[in-house]
């Protein structure tokens, strides 16, 4: 494709939920209305549908949502809204998990000159593993 310099597709599910677009800007305008009025004339896109905010643009249609910017170069993203919502749900809800899975660990703190400290033999007292009594200690035989 004449004048692009990367393009990205993001799939979840088998689905694609949003594709970007980094342009070339040899010769190319920064200012952002000047890329609106482009991408709707190339695209037939309503000139005046833009919201316009910090030199980002966005326009809406159908569960779809357009973001242009200018901002380092020129540069597009299409969005599902309905599978990117979806991509969302599902990463925030793995990131709660393995946050409750890192709370719900208690470390056992072993120094080899002192044995279990005694923090760690609090948490021992509290149901954690006594790793003193063993012959290997976490950080390997001693």
């Amino acid at each position: 494709m004449t004048g692009t310099r990367a393009l990205y597709v993001r799939y979840f599910n088998g689905k694609v939920y949003q594709i970007e677009v980094f342009y070339e800007d040899n010769d190319q305008s920064r200012k952002i209305e000047d890329f609106t009025k482009q991408l709707s004339t190339d695209h037939q896109l309503a000139l005046d549908a833009w919201r316009m905010k910090n030199n980002r643009a966005e326009i809406d249609c159908d569960g779809f949502s357009l973001t242009a910017d200018a901002i380092l170069n020129r540069h597009i993203e299409l969005t599902d809204e309905a599978a990117f919502s979806e991509f969302k749900n599902k990463t925030e809800l793995e990131k709660g998990t393995k946050k409750k899975q890192k709370q719900s660990v208690k470390p056992v703190v072993y120094d080899r000159r002192d044995g279990l400290r005694p923090s760690a033999k609090r948490h021992q007292r509290d149901g954690a593993v006594d790793s003193s009594n063993s012959s290997v200690s976490p950080l390997g035989r001693m």
